[in-house]
C-alpha cells in the first residue's frame, strides 16, 4: 500500500514550518531538519521524508528567520533560535490541528538533523538544551572565515536574494561561531556524523575533529566518511546511508 504523506504549513513565534506526516502511521518520534546556506526545507517529495515517516516520525522543517516566509533577521542567534522554536512547537503541541485527520501524538524523542550550515546550527542548539540527545550532522563546518562569508553573500545576492534576505552585518555574526568551544556541552549527546572525503567546500577534518574530541566520552557516536563531495540532508535519500542512520537512531 502506497504511503499517503500529508503536509501542512504553520507559523509559530514568527517562524514558518513545513510539517510532513502520515495520518495512518502512529507518531512516536520527531525529526527536525535544518538546511544549508543557501538551501531549502525538505518537502514531501524527498525520499528521506518518506523514509522517516515510515519509521513513525513526524518531519518538521523550519525556515530560518529572515529566509522564505519567516519573520525577523537572518543572523547567528536567530538561526539557532529557529531550531529551538521547532522543538518548542513540537513539545507544546502547537501544530495546527485544523487539518483533517491530523493525528494526536506523544513524542518520546526529538532528533535534530542538519546539513552543512544546518549541521552547525543543530549542534549549537543541542549544546544549550538538556532535552535533545541525538543529532545527525552532515558536512559540518566548525567555524566561518571572512572569505567564506563574502563568497556566500555574493552567491546569495546573485541567485537566492528573494528567499534569503541576508544583510552583510548580520552574516558577519557567524564569525562568532566556533564549535570547538562547545565540545564540553556535547559530551553526553549522541552524534552520527557524515562527511564526504572529497568535500572541497567544508573539509572532512571538521567532522573528524568533533568525533575525535568526543570519542572517549561518548562511545555511541558514529562517523561515516563517504567518497562524496559537499553534501546536505539530501544524502539521506541514499538507501544504504539511510539504513545505517535509522538503525542508529532507533
Amino acid at each position: 500500500m502506497e504511503l499517503k504523506i500529508k503536509s501542512i504549513r504553520t507559523k509559530y513565534k514568527g517562524i514558518v514550518f513545513q510539517i510532513h506526516y502520515c495520518p495512518e502511521i502512529k507518531i512516536k518520534k520527531a525529526i527536525v531538519f535544518a538546511y544549508g546556506l543557501p538551501g531549502r526545507p525538505l518537502n514531501n517529495g524527498d525520499i528521506v521524508v518518506r523514509n522517516f515517516i515510515e519509521n513513525n516520525f513526524i518531519v518538521v522543517c523550519p525556515q530560518y528567520a529572515g529566509t522564505y516566509d519567516s519573520d525577523g533577521d537572518f543572523n547567528l542567534n536567530n538561526s539557532i533560535e529557529s531550531i529551538n522554536t521547532a522543538i518548542d512547537l513540537i513539545k507544546a503541541k502547537k501544530i495546527d490541528y485544523s487539518e483533517d485527520n491530523f493525528p494526536d501524538y506523544n513524542i518520546d524523542e526529538i532528533v535534530l538533523c542538519g546539513g552543512s550550515f544546518g549541521a552547525s546550527m543543530v549542534l549549537m542548539c543541542a549544546s544549550m538544551r538538556k532535552d535533545i540527545n541525538k543529532m545527525i550532522s552532515i558536512a559540518l563546518p566548525l567555524n566561518w572565515t571572512k572569505k567564506e562569508i563574502k563568497e556566500h553573500l555574493d552567491y546569495i545576492e546573485k541567485l537566492w536574494k528573494y528567499t534569503h534576505r541576508i544583510k552583510e552585518k548580520n552574516m558577519n555574526t557567524f564569525l562568532q561561531m566556533d564549535l570547538r568551544k562547545i565540545i564540553n556541552n556535547l559530551e553526553n549527546k549522541k552524534l552520527f556524523l557524515i562527511h564526504g572525503k572529497n568535500d572541497k567546500t567544508v573539509d572532512a577534518g571538521n567532522s573528524i575533529f568533533i568525533y575525535d574530541a568526543l570519542v572517549k566520552k561518548q562511545t555511541d557516536n558514529v562517523i561515516l566518511l563517504t567518497e562524496d563531495e559537499h553534501m546536505g540532508c539530501g544524502i539521506l535519500n541514499n538507501k544504504n546511508i539511510f539504513e545505517k542512520v535509522i538503525k542508529w537512531v532507533i
